[in-house]
């Protein structure tokens, strides 16, 4: 990975914007974004990996003098252990997510060059399937990594932290139910026409009832996840002590850390070089 200073001015600038979550208005804009990855990245494969080392073996060493790799891969699974009741309760938070519009990802209504594409209609309807998407597909995902951080992405950092009673150095974030409370004071930036939107969209006083049902499920979401046990959490903790045990160098990835932070995985960590593992930003489970 190479960093920003592959970008000159006007570059660094557009990458900001589309950062802030800003639509590709255009072809152009997408070309652009192409450019900044490939200035990121440089992309070698597994095979191109072996054959440098195949080519100078004496070039590629570890600092204990041994020749390197390209390390060969082993697929496992391992069972997280949830109750029955924990899976229906996860099913239920699965079909109260399906009713979500994804107002927070219809804020910002604007033509971009799939509205000319597809037309009008084609291109509301998407940006309405896809809202709905997102905002499932984001209760999913923070529930597949723990209940702290659903609980996070609904009502906040500061509430998890307060109830689940530890710390982070990991920026405050989430909390859908303070910014659709913002949200509902106005109508979302609409550049679309007004006769092909639901009339949710145009008209306040059903917008702001939407955005009240919206959290409403939001609320329900975060009251069923509180019911959950904390099973899944606790074996996958287990397992990264095992795993630690039995490794001495370990690399998880994953987008949440906060599960790291909790105090049943410090709890679970039987010694000062796990906690230290623990400790560390950049990991992730």
């Amino acid at each position: 990975m190479l960093d920003v200073d592959n970008l000159d001015d006007d570059e660094l600038n557009q990458l900001k914007r589309l950062k802030k979550g800003g639509l590709l208005k255009n072809a152009k804009e997408t070309e652009n974004l192409r450019n900044y990855i490939k200035k990121f990245i440089v992309r070698r494969t597994k095979k191109q990996f072996k054959n440098l080392i195949e080519q100078e073996p004496e070039k590629y060493k570890d600092k204990f003098g041994r020749l390197c790799r390209y390390p060969k891969t082993e697929s496992h699974t391992y069972g997280t252990k949830e109750t029955t009741k924990d899976k229906l309760i996860a099913l239920e938070i699965n079909n109260l997510a399906k009713q979500l519009k994804g107002i927070v990802y219809l804020q910002k209504l604007e033509k971009t060059d799939y509205y000319f594409e597809i037309g009008e209609e084609a291109y509301i309807k998407m940006r309405l399937n896809t809202a709905n998407t997102l905002a499932i597909f984001a209760v999913q995902a923070t529930l597949r990594s723990s209940r702290v951080a659903l609980i996070e992405l609904i009502e906040g950092t500061k509430v998890v932290l307060n109830e689940f009673k530890f710390t982070t150095s990991k920026t405050h974030s989430g909390n859908i139910i303070e910014k659709l409370e913002t949200y509902k004071r106005k109508l979302p930036n609409n550049k679309l026409s007004d006769d092909l939107l639901p009339s949710w969209l145009t008209h306040l006083a059903e917008y702001q009832k939407v955005c009240d049902e919206e959290i409403k499920i939001y609320t329900q979401i975060a009251q069923l996840v509180r019911k959950i046990s904390p099973a899944r959490e606790n074996s996958k903790v287990n397992k990264l002590v095992k795993l630690f045990e039995k490794h001495t160098s370990m690399l998880s990835s994953k987008q949440r850390e906060h599960l790291l932070d909790t105090p049943a995985c410090l709890a679970a960590s039987h010694s000062s070089k796990l906690q230290m593992l623990l400790h560390c930003e950049n990991l992730y489970l």
